[in-house]
């Protein structure tokens, strides 16, 4: 009979734990799996979300190293050692060190050649095509958005692809066929140029 009880109260503790989970939103956990590397260009606030209007839930010292998850429209979530919040999407630099600016990705276009975006790794999936000269500025208005596991290059032609709109926060040039997404933009690409 104890050990029925004790069969019981795991089980029931399993089921109130496995309930208190599902109430989490879907991305509670998907938060740390990504994130792009930059600076913060200035001491500041941290918000509970993207503005004052939200209260004040830390400070951030300037010129420190921090990992950005998203942003949306002038205000980034970023993690700060164990600080998260939203901070002025300003104050924020993308560069190799504090202080650069960002690498900016206006070359000229390449050509002849084109650069298709699969859906999923080896080149399969929903394919894209390209040419020289594309700029989309928001995968998401084209239902795309994170949605890129692979990538050909064909011909003379590259791309560059980043994890923001209109090519912000994380980006890479890709001259080569990626038949996998590096870690730090496999399903997470919102923006490409094709050069």
């Amino acid at each position: 009979m104890l050990g029925l009880k004790n069969m019981t109260l795991t089980t029931l503790a399993a089921a109130l734990l496995g309930a208190m989970l599902a109430l989490l939103p879907a991305d509670a956990f998907a938060g740390h799996l990504y994130g792009s590397n930059a600076w913060t260009s200035a001491p500041g606030p941290l918000y509970g979300g993207p503005g004052p209007v939200y209260g004040q839930v830390g400070q951030v010292d300037g010129q420190i190293r921090i990992s950005v998850d998203r942003c949306t429209g002038q205000w980034c979530q970023i993690r700060a050692g164990s600080q998260s919040g939203w901070h002025p999407l300003s104050n924020l630099d993308f560069g190799q060190a504090p202080g650069n600016a960002p690498i900016r990705f206006n070359q000229l276009g390449g050509g002849p050649g084109y650069v298709c975006f699969y859906s999923k790794a080896n080149f399969a999936g929903t394919e894209y095509c390209a040419a020289p000269g594309t700029h989309v500025r928001d995968l998401k208005l084209y239902g795309r958005d994170n949605a890129v596991g692979s990538i050909k290059i064909v011909g003379n032609a590259s791309a560059t692809v980043c994890r923001d709109f209109d090519l912000t926060s994380y980006c890479s040039r890709i001259v080569l066929s990626k038949p996998y997404m590096p870690d730090e933009l496999r399903d997470a690409v919102s923006s490409f140029r094709v050069h």
